[in-house]
């Protein structure tokens, strides 16, 4: 073990470190499941050390993320173009962030604790020429290429503080059911929450949104859980 004026001095230093982790955006390894990777090389959101604050909360951290993702409709059309909104909730406090990863999907079913989607983004998204108080060109966000759709999900491109981002969903030419809007958002490198989830934007053709059966029994947390216990009892 160190001395422990170094260990004080790694203490000090790799918060901002961290935070300094994939400051142009994502790679698109991440677009499939949208989870970071837990050490630099990993597939995922590499740079990112620690599980995501709603399977695992560090200290002063809930498991609901303090951001929501707003959509500017109740339902959609073909070829229709809708605001989406990426806020950070300022009633519980001062939140801001700085990485995202924003896809549409279709959804699965919901219940008290998850929302489930299909793996297939849905749709184009589209950055406005500007956001408010900024200038043209200065956007903090793009879009990006997943699963070799062009223009199938949003990611930061700058590691500067955001508060509230809206950007253009791109309804497809043909209806695809009920969909959600579902993100991976990055307060710092080691505070991160994935499967921040929009309310269900409605296909009038489609049935009721369904709710999560039995199988919703088996929820994240314990699979988290199980699969680390199953780590430490092999090593």
């Amino acid at each position: 073990m160190g001395p422990p004026w170094l260990l004080a001095l790694l203490t000090f230093l790799t918060p901002s470190l961290l935070t300094q982790a994939l400051p142009e955006g994502p790679p698109l390894s991440a677009c499939t499941g949208m989870r970071p990777g837990t050490q630099p090389g990993q597939s995922g959101l590499e740079g990112h050390i620690t599980a995501p604050q709603n399977l695992v909360p560090t200290w002063g951290n809930s498991k609901s993320p303090p951001y929501y993702i707003q959509v500017h409709a109740d339902r959609y059309t073909p070829n229709e173009i809708i605001k989406i909104s990426i806020v950070a909730n300022q009633t519980t406090g001062l939140n801001m962030f700085r990485g995202v990863l924003l896809q549409a999907r279709q959804h699965i079913c919901t219940s008290n604790e998850t929302t489930m989607v299909e793996v297939e983004p849905i749709g184009t998204f589209s950055i406005p020429p500007s956001q408010p108080g900024q200038e043209v060109g200065k956007c903090l966000l793009e879009t990006i290429d997943c699963n070799q759709v062009e223009d199938s999900a949003v990611a930061h491109m700058s590691p500067q503080y955001k508060i509230n981002e809206t950007v253009q969903w791109h309804a497809p030419e043909g209806m695809r059911g009920n969909l959600v809007f579902r993100a991976t958002i990055v307060q710092h490198a080691h505070i991160y929450w994935t499967d921040v989830t929009s309310p269900v934007l409605l296909d009038p053709s489609a049935e009721e949104p369904k709710t999560c059966g039995a199988c919703g029994l088996f929820t994240k947390s314990w699979i988290y859980v199980v699969a680390m216990g199953l780590i430490l009892e092999i090593f």
